[in-house]
């Protein structure tokens, strides 16, 4: 396992061929990568296609593929109610697109879910204090131990916390700001319009000494307190202020 950590080789065990996309549209994703349905061995998969691994010069396709089946071989192995699991990882016959296979999620995402629960006249007073303290305990269970096993989330917001069929927080896509790390101009890409949980030393990174934007421990524990503001007040952090007043922290002294 050292070897492949080191390598970028994944074990064939993880290398999942025969899945079916169900059809050609996307069903979601970012800046970064694109979602579709599709269905392994009869059972529905969602795919995660990274977008920009195709426009890429061959070396720095390189060092993201290297970087993609490192974190793909670390999400493998972690096991946890709150944080969802990965199937496996593919890659087309040219070499071009890469895939994450992770389990269909029917119900989206918390922010989604949260939307939806707003509609309901019953959603509200203590009921609605109690379900969203529900809520954020798994959060944080589920970060917690992310971070008992050496792994820091790096885009921990509402999007990124899937809900499955009983009503579970399950934390996703931690990792790939590290991925997008590895494609250097990525970094921006991937984070875009996520300020608002992004903390400040990510953003500006030489006011606090540090020497890049790599996320950390802390940096994930602000952006749970983002999180927590965010299902509480049921908008974004710093809802309706610009992505530049952020950056230039305007609003955070």
């Amino acid at each position: 396992m050292k070897l492949c950590f080191v390598s970028g080789i994944v074990p064939q065990a993880l290398m999942l061929k025969g899945f079916v996309i169900s059809n050609g549209d996307s069903v979601g994703g970012g800046g970064f990568a694109d979602i579709y349905k599709g269905t392994y061995r009869q059972v529905p998969v969602a795919l995660k296609r990274l977008r920009v691994f195709q426009t890429l010069e061959e070396s720095k396709r390189k060092s993201l593929r290297k970087a993609f089946y490192r974190e793909a071989l670390i999400w493998h192995q972690l096991d946890h109610p709150h944080v969802l699991s990965l199937l496996g990882v593919s890659e087309d016959a040219s070499g071009r697109m890469l895939y994450m296979v992770l389990p269909w999620i029917e119900y989206g995402n918390v922010r989604q879910l949260l939307d939806q629960k707003m509609r309901e006249t019953q959603f509200r007073g203590p009921f609605f204090l109690t379900t969203i303290t529900i809520w954020l305990l798994e959060i944080a269970q589920g970060l917690s131990y992310l971070h008992s096993e050496g792994v820091v989330h790096g885009d921990l917001r509402g999007v990124n916390i899937l809900v499955d069929s009983n009503g579970k927080m399950k934390l996703a896509d931690f990792g790939l700001a590290v991925i997008a790390e590895a494609g250097e101009s990525l970094t921006a890409t991937i984070r875009g319009g996520a300020f608002g949980w992004l903390a400040p030393e990510l953003i500006d990174p030489e006011s606090f000494g540090l020497p890049n934007t790599r996320p950390t421990f802390a940096s994930d524990v602000y952006s749970f307190a983002c999180v927590c503001i965010e299902l509480l007040s049921c908008r974004s952090p710093f809802f309706g202020v610009a992505d530049a007043q952020i950056v230039m922290r305007d609003d955070r002294q």
